[in-house]
Protein backbone atom coordinates (compact mmCIF):
# COMPACT_ATOMS: atom_id res chain seq x y z
CA UNK A 1 0.00 0.00 0.00
CA UNK A 2 0.93 3.89 -0.50
CA UNK A 3 0.24 7.00 0.50
CA UNK A 4 -1.31 9.52 -1.86
CA UNK A 5 -2.36 12.80 -2.09
CA UNK A 6 -5.12 14.17 -4.67
CA UNK A 7 -5.02 18.16 -5.20
CA UNK A 8 -8.32 19.48 -5.44
CA UNK A 9 -7.34 21.11 -8.26
CA UNK A 10 -6.17 18.26 -9.79
CA UNK A 11 -9.40 16.17 -9.01
CA UNK A 12 -11.51 19.09 -10.53
CA UNK A 13 -9.14 18.93 -13.77
CA UNK A 14 -9.64 15.23 -13.95
CA UNK A 15 -13.64 15.62 -12.91
CA UNK A 16 -13.81 18.54 -15.76
CA UNK A 17 -12.11 16.11 -18.38
CA UNK A 18 -14.81 13.61 -17.96
CA UNK A 19 -18.07 15.39 -17.53
CA UNK A 20 -17.66 18.77 -19.39
CA UNK A 21 -19.83 18.58 -22.21
CA UNK A 22 -21.67 15.23 -21.42
CA UNK A 23 -25.29 15.71 -22.04
CA UNK A 24 -27.69 13.79 -19.99
CA UNK A 25 -31.07 12.91 -21.07
CA UNK A 26 -33.73 13.95 -18.40
CA UNK A 27 -37.20 12.02 -19.53
CA UNK A 28 -38.57 12.17 -23.36
CA UNK A 29 -37.09 14.90 -25.10
CA UNK A 30 -35.14 16.53 -22.49
CA UNK A 31 -31.68 16.74 -21.26
CA UNK A 32 -29.21 18.52 -19.14
CA UNK A 33 -25.26 19.17 -20.46
CA UNK A 34 -23.19 19.83 -17.63
CA UNK A 35 -21.42 23.34 -18.83
CA UNK A 36 -19.32 23.91 -15.72
CA UNK A 37 -17.97 21.76 -13.00
CA UNK A 38 -15.94 23.29 -9.82
CA UNK A 39 -14.64 21.16 -6.66
CA UNK A 40 -14.07 22.27 -2.88
CA UNK A 41 -13.77 21.51 0.28
CA UNK A 42 -15.74 22.83 3.28
CA UNK A 43 -16.18 21.42 6.93
CA UNK A 44 -15.10 17.97 6.05
CA UNK A 45 -17.11 17.66 2.94
CA UNK A 46 -16.66 17.50 -0.79
CA UNK A 47 -18.55 19.82 -2.77
CA UNK A 48 -19.35 19.70 -6.48
CA UNK A 49 -20.62 22.52 -8.33
CA UNK A 50 -22.09 21.85 -11.87
CA UNK A 51 -23.24 24.51 -14.19
CA UNK A 52 -26.04 23.25 -16.66
CA UNK A 53 -27.77 24.35 -19.96
CA UNK A 54 -30.57 22.44 -21.69
CA UNK A 55 -33.56 21.72 -20.22
CA UNK A 56 -32.76 22.20 -16.91
CA UNK A 57 -30.63 25.21 -16.68
CA UNK A 58 -28.90 26.34 -13.79
CA UNK A 59 -26.69 25.05 -11.06
CA UNK A 60 -26.31 21.83 -9.21
CA UNK A 61 -24.45 21.97 -5.67
CA UNK A 62 -23.92 18.16 -4.42
CA UNK A 63 -22.17 17.72 -1.43
CA UNK A 64 -20.81 14.39 0.73
CA UNK A 65 -17.95 12.94 2.12
CA UNK A 66 -16.66 10.34 -0.32
CA UNK A 67 -15.66 6.68 0.52
CA UNK A 68 -14.60 3.97 -1.41
CA UNK A 69 -16.75 1.14 -0.49
CA UNK A 70 -14.68 -1.99 -1.57
CA UNK A 71 -17.24 -4.60 -0.93
CA UNK A 72 -19.29 -2.86 -4.67
CA UNK A 73 -15.82 -1.09 -6.03
CA UNK A 74 -17.64 2.13 -5.81
CA UNK A 75 -16.74 5.63 -4.59
CA UNK A 76 -19.56 6.88 -3.27
CA UNK A 77 -20.82 10.55 -1.18
CA UNK A 78 -21.72 9.18 2.02
CA UNK A 79 -24.60 11.91 3.57
CA UNK A 80 -24.89 13.35 0.25
CA UNK A 81 -26.39 16.75 -0.69
CA UNK A 82 -28.27 18.19 -3.35
CA UNK A 83 -29.14 21.48 -4.01
CA UNK A 84 -30.82 22.74 -7.48
CA UNK A 85 -30.93 26.85 -8.46
CA UNK A 86 -33.18 27.16 -11.70
CA UNK A 87 -32.71 29.83 -13.97
CA UNK A 88 -35.52 28.47 -15.96
CA UNK A 89 -38.94 27.71 -15.32
CA UNK A 90 -39.59 24.15 -13.25
CA UNK A 91 -42.13 23.58 -10.97
CA UNK A 92 -40.77 22.29 -7.58
CA UNK A 93 -42.34 19.18 -7.63
CA UNK A 94 -40.43 17.62 -10.62
CA UNK A 95 -37.24 20.00 -9.38
CA UNK A 96 -37.71 17.40 -6.59
CA UNK A 97 -38.08 14.44 -8.60
CA UNK A 98 -35.14 15.51 -10.68
CA UNK A 99 -32.81 15.96 -7.47
CA UNK A 100 -33.34 12.15 -6.78
CA UNK A 101 -32.75 10.84 -10.38
CA UNK A 102 -30.07 13.24 -10.79
CA UNK A 103 -28.62 11.74 -7.40
CA UNK A 104 -28.44 8.37 -8.87
CA UNK A 105 -27.12 9.78 -12.46
CA UNK A 106 -24.34 11.70 -10.79
CA UNK A 107 -23.48 8.69 -8.56
CA UNK A 108 -23.18 6.30 -12.15
CA UNK A 109 -21.13 8.91 -13.72
CA UNK A 110 -18.39 9.34 -10.79
CA UNK A 111 -18.52 5.52 -10.73
CA UNK A 112 -17.65 4.97 -14.55
CA UNK A 113 -15.21 7.30 -14.36
CA UNK A 114 -14.06 6.35 -11.16
CA UNK A 115 -13.19 2.85 -12.64
CA UNK A 116 -11.65 4.12 -15.91
CA UNK A 117 -9.29 6.08 -13.84
CA UNK A 118 -8.65 3.32 -11.32
CA UNK A 119 -7.74 1.05 -13.87
CA UNK A 120 -5.70 3.40 -15.84
CA UNK A 121 -3.78 3.79 -12.65
CA UNK A 122 -3.71 0.03 -12.01
CA UNK A 123 -2.22 -0.14 -15.83
CA UNK A 124 0.16 2.46 -15.24
CA UNK A 125 1.72 1.06 -11.83
CA UNK A 126 2.11 -1.98 -13.24
CA UNK A 127 3.93 -1.12 -16.59
CA UNK A 128 6.05 1.48 -14.19
CA UNK A 129 7.01 -2.09 -11.62
CA UNK A 130 7.68 -4.49 -14.79
CA UNK A 131 10.31 -2.00 -16.55
CA UNK A 132 12.25 -1.59 -13.31
CA UNK A 133 15.47 -3.09 -13.70
CA UNK A 134 18.28 -3.10 -10.84
CA UNK A 135 22.01 -3.63 -11.92
CA UNK A 136 21.00 -4.93 -14.98
CA UNK A 137 20.89 -8.14 -13.46
CA UNK A 138 17.46 -8.10 -11.36
CA UNK A 139 13.78 -7.22 -12.85
CA UNK A 140 10.23 -7.17 -11.37
CA UNK A 141 7.64 -8.78 -12.53
CA UNK A 142 4.43 -7.38 -11.59
CA UNK A 143 0.44 -8.38 -12.13
CA UNK A 144 -1.85 -6.22 -10.28
CA UNK A 145 -5.40 -7.81 -9.90
CA UNK A 146 -7.06 -4.73 -8.15
CA UNK A 147 -6.50 -1.73 -6.36
CA UNK A 148 -8.53 -0.15 -3.67
CA UNK A 149 -8.87 3.12 -1.90
CA UNK A 150 -9.00 3.29 2.44
CA UNK A 151 -8.90 6.04 4.60
CA UNK A 152 -10.10 9.07 2.19
CA UNK A 153 -9.18 12.45 4.56
CA UNK A 154 -10.36 15.84 3.21
CA UNK A 155 -7.57 18.36 4.03
CA UNK A 156 -7.25 21.87 2.94
CA UNK A 157 -5.59 21.52 0.05
CA UNK A 158 -6.01 18.06 -0.75
CA UNK A 159 -7.63 14.48 -0.67
CA UNK A 160 -5.25 12.24 1.51
CA UNK A 161 -5.69 8.43 0.79
CA UNK A 162 -4.45 4.92 1.48
CA UNK A 163 -4.12 2.76 -2.34
CA UNK A 164 -3.64 -0.74 -1.51
CA UNK A 165 -2.56 -3.08 -4.46
CA UNK A 166 -3.54 -6.45 -4.60
CA UNK A 167 -2.08 -8.97 -6.77
CA UNK A 168 1.34 -10.68 -7.64
CA UNK A 169 5.48 -9.23 -7.56
CA UNK A 170 7.95 -11.28 -8.27
CA UNK A 171 11.71 -10.43 -8.77
CA UNK A 172 13.72 -12.14 -11.92
CA UNK A 173 17.63 -12.32 -12.43
CA UNK A 174 19.01 -12.53 -15.44
CA UNK A 175 22.75 -12.19 -17.29
CA UNK A 176 25.93 -11.66 -14.90
CA UNK A 177 26.05 -8.70 -12.11
CA UNK A 178 28.19 -5.83 -13.16
CA UNK A 179 30.14 -4.34 -10.29
CA UNK A 180 29.31 -0.71 -9.17
CA UNK A 181 31.10 2.35 -10.32
CA UNK A 182 32.22 4.68 -8.29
Amino acid sequence: SMQSALPYTHAQHLARHFLLGITLPVGEGRSLMIEQLDITQRNGRLHLRATTQGSFKGTIYVSGIPHHDAATDQLILQQPNIDLKKDNLLHKTAAWALSGWLKKKMQSLVNEQFHQALAQLRQDLEKLLNDMSFLEVFSLQAEIKRLKLTNIQLEEEEMQMCIQAEGYLGLLTSGEAKPASN
